[in-house]
């Protein structure tokens, strides 16, 4: 009895000591994104800064994500976002777009299985690795260099668009989640993953958020739980917020 307490407890503080690994990395992560662009935190001192203008900022994320893609391997892995994956399988194929789309393993997963894929991501690099991955695995789709706030999509054409992770600032979340209702379908799915914003982070959206912007349309799922996810070479347990709203 003795030795079973004793591998629980150990099991529990290996449980423990991960959670806060991983609090450390998002911590880090995203102040290292705040310097990047400029920008305060809560833990840094309230100071008058010059705001960024619009080309600064682009050159700034640019660079940011340029750095982070340049990484030998892959920073998400090359297998799909589960959540992504498992709604991808209940639906016909059709016309998807991946805003945000990464180094390019949903565009692999969907193109795979017949999808036409369009993905765009504001990382050249990021691009880079998306397109040699597809061509390992034998595929192919469109993918190009744009931000989310101005993509440049067609109107009222895809049956799919799917965000997975991507962490944006406010105003061009905003923006971007326009051209989403502007370019899906009618009777066309918005599918939606990303972390729950903590009190003070400005780069996911909340629940409510997504709520206000899809108003008008049917949620089949609109939900926070804890998900096993690949990221940084392993599994974590995170806290996220998923959507499936049909326009």
């Amino acid at each position: 009895m003795g030795k079973i307490r004793s591998r629980r407890l150990l099991l529990l503080r290996s449980y423990i000591g991960e959670r806060i690994c991983r609090m450390s990395k998002v911590r880090l992560c995203l102040l290292a994104f705040c310097l990047c662009l400029g920008l305060t935190t809560p833990t840094q001192s309230r100071q008058e800064k010059t705001p960024l203008t619009p080309e600064q900022y682009a050159n700034k994320l640019k660079s940011f994500w340029d750095k982070a893609y340049s990484k030998k391997g892959y920073f998400g892995g090359t297998e799909p976002d589960g959540f992504f994956a498992d709604e991808l399988t209940k639906l016909r194929r059709g016309k998807l777009l991946l805003p945000g789309e990464g180094e390019g393993r949903n565009a692999v997963y969907a193109a795979s299985r017949g999808w036409y894929v369009d993905a765009f991501d504001f990382s050249a690099k990021g691009k880079d690795k998306a397109i040699a991955l597809a061509k390992s695995n034998g595929v192919s789709f469109n993918y190009w260099i744009a931000d989310f706030a101005e993509p440049h999509t067609p109107k009222n054409f895809y049956d799919v668009i799917a965000i997975i992770d991507l962490p944006t600032m406010p105003d061009i979340r905003h923006k971007g989640f326009a051209v989403v209702r502007d370019s899906l379908k009618p009777g066309g799915l918005v599918i939606y993953e990303g972390y729950v914003p903590k009190p003070g982070e400005i780069f996911w959206a909340s629940r409510d958020e997504l709520k206000n912007e899809f108003a008008g349309y049917k949620f089949t799922t609109l939900t926070t739980h804890n998900a096993v996810r690949f990221h940084e070479g392993t599994n974590h347990i995170d806290l996220v917020v998923q959507m499936v709203a049909r326009k």
